[in-house]
């Protein structure tokens, strides 16, 4: 096929209604569906799902009612259909992304009639966006996107109804009532309902008259929409208030006022330095192969160039197809109105971030407040980059960008691949070491490596799995974090005092005399705290030691007849060290010695602890069977990883001192140990 054939070919395809939005899902499908087969759910989608399970749908009502009492309709819509399966949200998340990318694609060609390809610049900018990278928040994000779909689009019916007036009273209606089912919905769409008025500036025809006639058609078009974001905010300030994050805007108005108006202004500088610069900043830092691994480096760059392939058409057949227009709408006037709109897009959307001073970041969890910025960051970097001559320079570093910006959300979509395998390992070696456990049981731990999750998180996952069959909104169990509840959940480490915890619609009850303590710190396993065995261990964090001698080990069901199972990830992984150490420790729980030394042998012949102190059960469980060699052996190899287990030898020793019969060879055996080990002084 020759160049002409090829352009013409070009020029064919790039006609269809349907040629930017499939060049649209293509980019989205390559950026983020890599890692959908092997993503989880996180942070709030946990509880959210946990909740589909506990009453169905109709809880949402009861879960959002304190905070965003509307939303529940549209997960009324979608969670009847997409369960509580991480690959159909996952997979509806990128659909749901599409929907917001074409929404703002039409928005943008309703604004500037024409500007083809400056539109499906722009909307490739919102699709790989680089500063928001939560999209793996599946369940939770999923429907912010259609919000925001539903926001753009009420923004391009509202401009339809001005470009075709035998229609508009239909798409007035429509636009209010999109904007309305979002604004109500979610208050991150909320700012983007102050663009209206510069909008119907851009779209009410330039020869109208004076200015002023013009202003007073504005004024006329924009009249049922002010009147829907006046009942919004009377809505919101009246009705529902600040339930979560409080208008720290006016802290400090009255006394100070200068003050707080600086600390506003640097903060709205800061946010829309962050949403722009830092964000578009990733892209061009993308780590190489030493700091990202040679592996996750290929496939980026296999990304990279897939999607910039994917971006270079798309823009070349909208320029093939749709020459640029002249006069107003052509020549230097769309860039400064993209970078102007873009700017005004950005202060206007932040308005929730502006008025709860919350801080904007391109890193988790603040990278979710640059959604509000969106719409603007890409508009103004659409006329930044549309401002650059020549045109085949533009092209080249648009689809540069647009490449980069698809591997920066690779890598951090394998994080979140990691971290689901991470829950997954977790929450498996709870299951081989706490088959069951009792009601009403509170678990304390430190913070859990696993950066997309909290305590609040986690709680849900544990109750799923300990309680599958609880459907009522009584919980079982809590999990906390003490460095996150004390002074809140928990008051202080002293048995019998109440724990009440709220949960959305759901509330635990129990007591600090009903606690269990772990501690996991990867690559080491989960341990099981109890004030015999890990009264000295050297890397217990002081927050939770405090706790750890009201741990109750009876709390643990150790005879359950059907191991609890983690939720969703029903395949038990292969064998490693770490299930022989969480079932050696069960069967000392239990005093099943010969069980403990079985699970040793097996253990050892795979692989070897991570954490020194998993050697000590062994020890344990070597000396009570008389197998003295063995239990010296892995003193020793325990302090040599570690001297600081010291004190910990010591008491297992001790142990063994009072439990057994040490006869000559254990006898020596200890001595030369507790001499090793300088147990005197420990």
């Amino acid at each position: 096929m020759g160049p002409e054939s090829l352009a013409r070919r070009l020029e064919s395809i790039g006609r269809k209604p349907w040629a930017v939005p499939a060049g649209l899902f293509v980019a989205i499908l390559i950026t983020y569906g890599p890692a959908v087969p092997w993503l989880g759910f996180y942070w709030d989608d946990w509880p959210t799902a946990w909740f589909a399970h506990l009453q169905g749908p109709g809880l949402y009502w009861e879960v959002f009612a304190s905070d965003r009492p509307i939303l529940p309709w549209l997960y009324s819509l979608t969670t009847p259909w997409l369960g509580v399966s991480p690959l159909a949200w996952q997979c509806f998340a990128l659909v749901s992304r599409w929907i917001a990318v074409v929404s703002a694609w039409w928005l943008i060609r309703m604004v500037w009639p024409g500007r083809e390809r400056q539109a499906a610049l722009t909307a490739l900018l919102i699709g790989l966006y680089p500063g928001f990278k939560q999209g793996p928040v599946a369940i939770i994000y999923s429907h912010f996107f259609l919000l925001f779909g539903m926001s753009f689009a009420s923004l391009g019916a509202m401009v339809a109804a001005i470009r075709h007036p035998q229609r508009r009273t239909l798409w007035t209606l429509a636009a209010v009532l999109l904007g309305g089912a979002s604004i109500f919905s979610i208050e991150y769409t909320a700012g983007l309902e102050l663009l209206r008025p510069l909008l119907l500036w851009l779209a009410i025809d330039p020869d109208r008259g004076r200015v002023g006639g013009k202003m007073r058609a504005v004024l006329a078009s924009w009249a049922p929409y002010a009147l829907l974001f006046i009942a919004y905010l009377a809505w919101r300030v009246l009705v529902l208030g600040f339930p979560t994050y409080q208008p720290r805007v006016l802290t400090g108005l009255d006394t100070n006022g200068g003050e707080a108006l600086g600390r506003l202004i640097n903060g709205l500088l800061g946010a829309l330095y962050t949403a722009t610069v830092g964000a578009w900043g990733q892209a061009v830092s993308l780590p190489g192969p030493a700091e990202a691994g040679r592996r996750v480096f290929l496939a980026t760059a296999v990304v990279v160039l897939a999607v910039g392939a994917v971006a270079f058409l798309v823009l070349r057949i909208r320029a093939s197809a749709s020459p640029e227009p002249s006069g107003p709408a052509g020549g230097s006037v769309w860039p400064s109105q993209a970078l102007m709109l873009g700017a005004a897009a950005m202060v206007a959307g932040g308005l929730p971030v502006w008025v709860t001073q919350l801080p904007v970041s391109v890193e988790y969890p603040w990278d979710r407040l640059t959604l509000p910025l969106m719409l603007g960051a890409c508009l103004a970097m659409g006329g930044a980059l549309e401002l650059l001559r020549p045109a085949p320079l533009r092209a080249a570093l648009a689809v540069t960008l647009l490449g980069l910006s698809a591997g920066v959300h690779l890598q951090s979509n394998l994080t979140y691949v990691d971290e689901s395998d991470g829950l997954r390992s977790f929450l498996w070696q709870l299951s081989w070491r706490i088959p069951g456990l009792e009601k009403g049981t509170a678990v304390l731990t430190n913070d859990i490596p696993l950066h997309y999750y909290s305590d609040n998180s986690l709680t849900a996952p544990l109750n799923w799995m300990y309680a599958p069959d609880n459907h009522s909104l009584d919980m079982d169990y809590m999990l906390y974090y003490p460095t996150v509840r004390v002074g809140l959940a928990l008051s202080e480490p002293k048995p019998g005092l109440p724990i009440v915890q709220p949960y959305r619609a759901a509330r635990f009850e129990g007591s600090t005399s009903q606690l269990v303590a772990l501690f996991y710190a990867p690559p080491g396993c989960v341990h099981v705290l109890d004030v015999v065995l890990d009264d000295s261990m050297p890397n217990l964090p002081a927050s939770l030691s405090a706790w750890v001698p009201l741990s109750r080990l009876e709390l643990i069901r150790t005879g359950a007849t059907e191991a609890a199972v983690p939720p969703l990830y029903p395949d038990e992984p292969s064998h490693d060290w770490c299930y022989f150490y969480e079932r050696a420790d069960l069967a000392r729980q239990r005093g099943d010695w010969q069980a403990v030394v079985d699970l040793g042998d097996l253990g050892f012949a795979v692989d070897h602890p991570n954490d020194p102190s998993e050697r000590l059960v062994f020890v344990e469980g070597y000396a009570h069977v008389g197998r003295w060699d063995r239990a010296e052996e892995l003193s020793d190899a325990a302090l040599e990883q570690n001297p600081a287990v010291n004190r910990m030898v010591c008491h297992t020793w001790n142990r063994i001192l009072r439990e057994t019969s040490l006869g000559v060879d254990g006898a020596q055996a200890a001595s030369r140990i507790r001499e090793r080990a300088a147990c005197d002084d420990a």
